[in-house]
């Protein structure tokens, strides 16, 4: 019996169950730093203890994130612009899967809905996000952790409350 392995094999088997821990990671994450976003937005002063209460959405934010992602893959396979149009267009979904409840398939139709007309000024939106975002990868990441992640995902709730004809709030000092 050869006792050997080889490593690409082992590697190849492993890195499906890396992939969706990170994915499930992810979805939790986002889940509890939207609803995080989203309190702020609206004047409360949530507890940080609300960004690791992702856990109830999850699976629809899993499911949205995986079928969005195939969409912009094969939207931008076609010619670029019908990936970014879906994107912008989809771009709302987690808010609405925190807030509304709405499963992950359900939340990528309203948001498509609620950012007709909306989405040259997302793609600005988008544009200003990424300039923020390259500036805090050129300071070195820890701007990205701290100031422009927060910012984007502020933004986003921002946007989310005022599509839906909700005016934001700053929370009380």
């Amino acid at each position: 019996a050869n006792s050997e392995y080889d490593p690409a094999l082992v590697m190849y088997a492993i890195a499906p169950v890396f992939y969706l821990i990170i994915f499930l990671v992810g979805a939790f994450v986002m889940g509890g730093v939207t609803r995080f976003a989203l309190g702020v937005v609206r004047g409360h002063k949530p507890e940080f203890g609300v960004v690791f209460s992702g856990g109830s959405s999850i699976l629809a934010l899993l499911v949205a994130q995986i079928v969005l992602g195939i969409g912009v893959t094969i939207g931008s396979f076609l010619c670029l612009v019908p990936g970014v149009i879906l994107a912008l267009g989809c771009s709302l979904y987690a808010p609405l899967v925190v807030d509304k409840g709405l499963g992950g398939i359900d939340a990528l139709k309203e948001s498509w809905r609620i950012t007709l007309g909306h989405k040259m000024n997302l793609f600005v939106l988008g544009l200003l996000l990424f300039g923020i975002y390259v500036l805090g990868n050129l300071a070195c990441c820890v701007a990205t952790l701290l100031v422009s992640m927060p910012i984007a995902t502020l933004s986003m709730a921002y946007v989310y409350l005022r599509v839906n004809g909700e005016q934001p709030r700053l929370p009380a000092a």
